[in-house]
């Protein structure tokens, strides 16, 4: 169990005490009333702002504002808008098996590109709003999450129990009120194959079902501070939301302020926080789960870690041009080898036959002038072979050091910059071994020989340096225009 140290620090407001429109609180209602001011925000009072982000099959996400907008972003493909009435707002577009569903606040589900909708509770009396949508693993039924802590389901979704039953199941029915019990409202859930994880706004993770609790941000405070501190009161900022691990191993939480708290099998690969004055809403995991990206309130997506091939622009973008390169080189070579048949096609042709002695001094003449003209042809196609692949060269290591930040992520970057600089100077330090060798033991070779196994050792040396810098160049635009994605610092 790990976390981002980043996330966690001291609240300047004691959470036992609170004190909203001259109405004084105390004890576990401080705790709800603290959070509550943190996480509701009046419809129309800020204006639509981002609920949710998913990623996209075919590669870029979409990210849903609450206003109905689902905004295509990094090429996905447009998948429509919901029209909302009066005080309506969505607050999630969960994926289906065929399609996508889009829930709003009061609990009606919109079907989006042939979806079939299993039903929604818009036609109930509900005890407080929608909160958060998810789908089941099969993505044939999904789970509706009340801000009162009820869960709904749909579809092949499966009620596993809630907090309420839970003490219900303990107490007696009735006897303790989840609201009264619980030292943080309910705000977001994940699913397993057959369970759920219910997880509330200071960190506390409820499992049911086949889900496995691996631990929580109280579990973190605990071996910290010591059991006598509240996760509440060491959080900078409330969870907003949990993604899954693959098969259910581990589950990831995202604090408002940006912050990552990973648990079980679930990786860190950094975080957001203190790097944007933009409460962070919404968080999902790659497709090859070696990553995630996180949406913030102004509509900015943050990438960490490694997306899977096609699901990034820069990933799209490299990967194209560098197969651009392997083509290019192909072509090169096919046309160095033509250009060298030609050339054996052409002297074969030319090739004397002759009998008398005097014929065939000639002809020795001759074939040996037609056997340099081959030699050239084949040194041409070479130097135009070993030309390309020199270019190549140069231009991977800029498509690298120009998307390769965007595409895996700086952190990742900058550890496999740390490998490539080490790589380098072991070459260095292997080719200038080499030319301070070059003409020690000169015996059998001419000063022209040596003069140019010198030249060529020093010009090893001089690309290798020049490879160096060209790696420290870009390494420090990354970290200077770090901004978008994270500095090295960060990592």
């Amino acid at each position: 169990m790990s976390l981002a140290r980043d996330s966690l620090c001291r609240l300047p407001v004691a959470a036992s005490r609170a004190r909203f429109a001259g109405l004084t609180v105390t004890g576990t209602l401080a705790a709800l009333a603290l959070f509550a001011a943190v996480l509701v925000v009046p419809a129309g009072a800020q204006g639509a702002r981002p609920v949710d982000i998913d990623l996209a099959p075919g590669g870029g996400w979409w990210v849903t504002y609450s206003d109905g907008r689902i905004e295509a972003r990094d090429h996905a493909p447009g998948i429509g808008s919901v029209k909302l009435g009066e005080r309506v707002r969505l607050v999630a577009l969960v994926p289906a098996s065929t399609g996508y569903w889009a829930v709003t606040n009061w609990g009606h589900v919109v079907s989006l590109r042939g979806a079939s909708s299993s039903g929604d509770v818009s036609h109930l009396a509900l005890n407080g709003e929608i909160i958060a949508a998810v789908p089941t693993t099969t993505g044939r039924g999904y789970y509706l999450l009340g801000s009162d802590g009820g869960i709904f389901t749909f579809g092949d979704a499966r009620f596993h129990g809630s907090v309420q039953g839970m003490l219900d199941e303990r107490h007696g029915p009735g006897q303790v009120l989840a609201n009264d019990w619980l030292t943080a409202p309910v705000v977001t859930m994940a699913t397993t194959p057959a369970g759920y994880w219910l997880v509330s706004a200071d960190g506390s993770v409820f499992s049911f079902g086949d889900a496995v609790y691996h631990g929580s941000v109280q579990d973190v405070v605990d071996e910290q501070a010591g059991p006598a501190t509240a996760a509440r009161d060491w959080l900078n900022s409330p969870i907003v939301g949990v993604v899954p691990s693959a098969a259910g191993a581990g589950y990831l939480m995202l604090a408002s302020d940006g912050g990552i708290f990973n648990f079980g099998r679930s990786q860190f690969h950094g975080s957001i926080a203190g790097q944007t004055a933009s409460p962070a809403v919404a968080v999902d995991v790659t497709a090859n789960r070696s990553g995630y990206v996180i949406v913030t309130a102004d509509g900015r997506v943050w990438v960490r870690g490694t997306v899977a091939r096609g699901e990034s622009t820069a990933c799209r973008q490299m990967e194209s041009s560098l197969a651009k390169l392997d083509e290019l080189l192909e072509r090169v070579k096919e046309s160095a080898a033509y250009q060298v048949a030609i050339a054996r096609q052409s002297a074969e042709r030319s090739r004397p036959e002759v009998s008398t002695e005097f014929g065939k001094r000639l002809a020795e003449n001759v074939n040996a002038a037609l056997n340099s003209q081959i030699e050239y042809a084949e040194k041409r196609a070479q130097d135009a072979i070993t030309r390309q692949e020199q270019s190549n060269a140069d231009q991977r290591k800029f498509l690298w050091a120009t998307y390769g930040p965007a595409c895996w992520g700086v952190c990742e970057y900058w550890e496999q910059a740390r490998g490539v600089l080490a790589r380098l100077r072991e070459e260095l330090r292997a080719a200038e071994a080499r030319h301070a060798s070059v003409g020690r033991d000169t015996a059998g070779q001419s000063a022209v020989d040596v003069a140019r196994a010198r030249m060529e050792a020093g010009e090893e040396v001089s690309r290798i340096q020049s490879d160096i810098e060209f790696q420290w160049s870009y390494m420090g635009s990354v970290n200077a225009h770090g901004a978008t994605a994270g500095t090295s610092s960060s990592c």
